[in-house]
C-alpha cells in the first residue's frame, strides 16, 4: 500500500512561540503548565516562558470524549507523585491501565495521536538541510549517518485508526464505532498553517521512525527491509531531505558520539 495523505484536522491548538530546540539536554522535566509539559516531549527545558496553557489543548480529542471534569481528574491521577514526574509520552499509556482505557480501547491511541497532532502544530522549527547539501548519492554513501529531525515531524502507529475520525466533536459513542483493531502507521508534519497526517505503509513508517529516533541509516534500513525487502529507502530520505525534515545531519556519526542518543 502506498503512503496517504489525510486531511487536515481543524483544530484550536496552543502556540507556543519561539522555542529553541537544537542545544538543550534537559529531559524528562515536568511541571504543571503544558508548556512544561512540551518542554518534556521535546527534551527542551531551557525554552522561554510560554503563557500557561491546559492539557486539555494537547490532548484535545482525548478530552472531548471524556469532558472537562473527568479529563482534569484523568490527569490529575497521571500527575501524582509517583517517585518521579510523569512524561507526557506515557499518558497513553497510563489511560490503557485505567477503567476509562479499558472501557474505550481506542482512547489511548487517541491520546498519541492527539499528542503527536499538537506537537506537530508548532511553530518555530529549525533551519533544515537544503537538498543541494545532501543529495540522493551522499544519502547511499553514507550507510552510518545520523539524521536529527525537526522537532515538529512526528510518528505515531495506531492499533486503532482514530485519526479518520473527522467529526468536529468526538464522543465515546463516536470511539465505539470502531467493530476492531487495525493498524495504521503515521506521519504527522506541518503544513503551512496546518497540519498533515499521511499513512504510510509499515516498510515506510519503519525506515522514517528508527531515523527519528536518531539511530543509523543502515539500522533504519534494516528495518525497512525486514517488512518489505524491495523497498528502495534512498529515494525516500532525499525525499525527506527536500521535504525540510531535516535540521541536522552527521555523515560519520563516529566523530560526533555526543549525538548518538534516542529523540523523544
Amino acid at each position: 500500500m502506498a503512503s496517504r495523505k489525510m486531511a487536515s484536522r481543524t483544530r484550536v491548538l496552543p502556540v507556543f512561540q519561539n522555542i529553541q530546540f537544537r542545544d538543550c539536554t534537559h529531559r524528562n522535566v515536568v511541571g504543571p503548565t503544558t508548556d512544561a509539559v512540551l518542554a518534556a516531549v521535546l527534551g527542551d527545558h531551557c525554552a522561554p516562558a510560554a503563557a500557561p496553557m491546559e492539557a486539555s489543548s494537547l490532548f484535545y480529542g482525548v478530552a472531548q470524549v471524556l469532558g472537562e471534569v473527568e479529563f482534569r481528574k484523568a490527569w490529575s491521577e497521571f500527575q501524582k507523585p509517583t517517585g518521579r514526574k510523569a512524561n507526557p509520552l506515557d499518558f497513553a499509556d497510563f489511560l490503557m491501565t485505567q477503567e476509562r482505557g479499558r472501557a474505550l480501547p481506542a482512547l489511548a491511541d487517541l491520546a498519541r495521536f492527539d499528542l503527536a497532532y499538537a506537537l506537530a502544530a508548532q511553530p518555530g522549527p529549525m533551519p533544515s538541510v537544503a537538498a543541494c547539501c545532501l543529495p540522493e548519492a551522499t544519502i547511499r554513501a553514507h550507510p552510518n549517518m545520523i539524521l536529527r529531525f525537526q522537532p515538529n515531524w512526528r510518528y505515531v502507529a495506531l492499533a486503532w485508526p482514530v485519526h479518520r475520525l473527522l467529526a468536529d466533536t468526538l464522543t465515546a459513542d463516536l470511539l465505539r464505532t470502531f467493530s476492531a483493531a487495525e493498524t495504521a502507521y503515521l506521519r504527522i508534519t506541518p503544513n503551512g498553517m496546518g497540519v498533515s497526517v499521511t499513512e504510510l505503509t509499515g516498510a515506510e513508517f519503519a525506515l522514517q521512525s528508527v531515523l527519528r529516533d536518531g539511530r543509523k541509516l543502515s539500522d533504519a534500513v534494516a528495518a525497512a527491509h525486514a517488512i518489505d525487502p524491495a523497498l528502495d529507502p534512498f529515494p525516500l530520505v532525499a525525499g525527506l531531505v527536500e521535504a525540510g525534515a531535516i535540521m541536522d545531519v552527521v555523515l560519520h556519526p563516529a566523530d560526533a558520539p555526543s549525538l548518538q542518543q534516542t529523540v523523544p
